[in-house]
């Protein structure tokens, strides 16, 4: 089962003047994308199941999954075969439903098509304009097969991705193309411009009226929301490969599969560098529910420093160490016929793993010097090994400072050439009076969109992301954030919402696997290759990296607590992506008269 693939032309296509339109459709088929929709103003292709549409005098289709929040507040979730709306706001489909989707829908009124994609960002979207039709796609590779993207880098957008990479706007890292971000939608068609607009906020569920201030019901809203989604997700396929590390998170979401292990095998990696070795955690976890488990042996030997952009794609790629993973779970994949990979990816993010005062400062903003900000100071001091005065201390500074900012990483650029701000995104608004850990824990679900692409395992079998679920993400935000230190425990909130369903030792356990060794073991075995690579290529010839640093670093031998090689490393998937884009040619199925 590969991963949806889609394209959706908005505007005047009946018109017949515009016969690339029909040679578009034509090709798209013989892609393996069908016909799923079609009126005057829309169509629609896609390589899978998609759900229908309908609003007042109005029709839609779906690409993806939609799942109903109908019936019963515990009730299992289940796919919705259609969505039925009263109008055309988007916020009545996220309100209702939820899933991994892209939906159409056709105002025939306004002769327009809204397009909204989902808050989890599962399935991407991006969009651009031809010979006044615009098009939507899931991936640079559907568009460009068409002959429908022109594909030039834009020196100033991979500039901004390298100083805030943790951060996805709506401008990608391509002239000609734009990205429709989760929880948005955008008016396209009429003759007019795009009209872009978000309809869904995490600061509607951060909100102090939306807050849950019993933690006994707070643990029951995460656990409940967590189980149904990851059991949703589940139910879509035949068999599933989750990759266990025996962390936190993958070990919840094999907690929620622990009724499946007959068809649930669980992974862990092994890796050739000491520091990622977390077997004996996975398999405590996978003897806990019962499931199998299998280790995944990664090799520095699939790392290939040209063939890091393999496909297309509207912004750099995750990097070397993403392609190491990528390419041993193809193996897999090839060997077992598995149609999904399950991860606990973004699940730092959703429970609200944050290191800064800032829970502490919102116990007292909220409480006053009471119990409950003397509680989470002690928490936070037991959370950082400190003590009381130094947290008192901590938060007395944070108080009176303004909310945090995006970081911003200048290393091995061009000396004042990085973006003094980052570019804007309609989650990092902050309303007036907002929690300084709320935004915190809103500026981490911002930071997962960035790296979590539907982009991992597309060739083969999709990779799912259950814990950033929409229904999880809504109550996560709704929990305070002193709620996720209590006892001195990151995540404190999952940790206790799970605790009857995994080992003492997972729950207790502190560490995390580290990659760093396995990168800096890459980095050894391609610094030549990253001399000329960066040195000389497209980056260093727009003026946007320091050169000398560059080739100081590289010439040197760097001291053991010095890891701006992985910086390097980011660097390099940034030139090999714009030496792919700047190789390639478009296709030439359509050309114009």
């Amino acid at each position: 089962m590969t991963a949806p693939r889609y394209i959706g032309l908005a505007g005047p296509v009946a018109d017949r003047s515009r016969d690339w339109i029909s040679r578009v459709v034509q090709a798209a088929r013989t892609a393996g994308l069908n016909l799923v929709f079609q009126t005057d103003h829309l169509i629609v292709l896609s390589n899978t199941a998609t759900t229908a549409l309908t609003t007042t005098g109005q029709l839609g289709v779906a690409v993806g999954t939609v799942f109903d929040r109908g019936g019963s507040s515990r009730a299992p979730y289940r796919k919705a075969p259609t969505v039925h709306l009263p109008g055309l706001a988007g916020e009545d489909i996220m309100r209702v439903y939820w899933g991994g989707y892209v939906a159409f829908i056709v105002d025939d009124s306004e002769d327009a098509v809204h397009v909204l994609r989902d808050p989890s960002g599962s399935l991407d979207c991006y969009r651009s304009r031809e010979d006044g039709v615009d098009v939507v796609y899931s991936d640079l590779s559907v568009a460009t097969e068409l002959g429908l993207v022109k594909g030039e880098p834009d020196p100033n957008a991979v500039l901004h991705h390298l100083a805030y990479a943790s951060l996805r706007t709506e401008r990608t890292c391509l002239f000609d193309v734009n990205e429709v971000l989760p929880g948005t939608s955008v008016r396209l068609g009429a003759g007019r411009a795009p009209t872009v607009r978000s309809i869904w906020t995490p600061w509607t569920f951060a909100a102090k009226p939306a807050q849950l201030v019993d933690p006994a019901e707070a643990r029951a809203v995460v656990r409940l929301e967590t189980q149904r989604c990851v059991s949703a997700w589940a139910d879509q396929y035949p068999h599933i490969h989750h990759e266990l590390s025996g962390g936190l998170d993958s070990s919840i979401i094999a907690a929620c599969l622990a009724d499946r292990t007959k068809t649930l095998t669980c992974m862990t990696y092994l890796t050739p560098e000491n520091g990622a070795d977390e077997r004996a955690y996975a398999q405590e976890v996978a003897d806990w529910i019962g499931a199998p488990l299998e280790a995944v042996t990664l090799s520095l030997n699939d790392s290939d420093l040209g063939d890091m952009a393999s496909e297309l794609t509207a912004r750099p790629g995750s990097g070397i160490l993403h392609q190491v993973l990528n390419r041993s779970l193809t193996r897999e994949a090839d060997r077992t016929g598995v149609p999904v990979f399950f991860s606990g990816g973004g699940g730092d993010n959703v429970f609200c793993y944050i290191k800064t005062a800032a829970p502490a400062v919102d116990a007292l903003r909220r409480f006053g010097p009471g119990v409950v900000f003397l509680n989470s100071l002690g928490d936070l001091a037991a959370l950082h090994g400190c003590t009381s005065w130094h947290a008192a201390h901590l938060t007395l500074r944070k108080l009176f400072r303004p909310l945090r900012g995006l970081p911003r990483n200048v290393d091995f650029l061009a000396p004042g050439a990085a973006p003094s701000g980052p570019e804007p995104h309609p989650w990092l608004k902050a309303p007036p009076g907002a929690q300084h850990g709320s935004h915190e824990h809103i500026l981490w679900l911002t930071a997962a969109q960035a790296p979590l692409s539907s982009q991992a395992h597309h060739g083969e079998a999709p990779i799912c992301y259950p814990l950033l679920s929409q229904p999880v993400v809504e109550a996560c935000l709704r929990v305070p954030s002193w709620m996720w230190i209590a006892g001195g425990r990151n995540r404190a909130m999952a940790r206790d919402a799970f605790a009857a369903a995994l080992p003492p030792a997972i729950l207790q356990r502190r560490t995390k696997g580290d990659f760093t060794g396995l990168l800096g073991a890459l980095y050894q075995k391609h610094r030549v290759e990253l001399d000329d690579l960066l040195l000389e290529g497209w980056l260093a010839s727009r003026g946007l990296l320091d050169r000398a640093a560059i080739a100081a670093y590289l010439r040197s031998d760097r001291p053991t607590t010095d890891y701006r090689f992985c910086r390097l490393m980011e660097i390099a998937s940034a030139e090999v992506w714009a030496r792919s884009w700047l190789g390639s040619t478009a296709s030439t199925v359509f050309p114009r008269t």
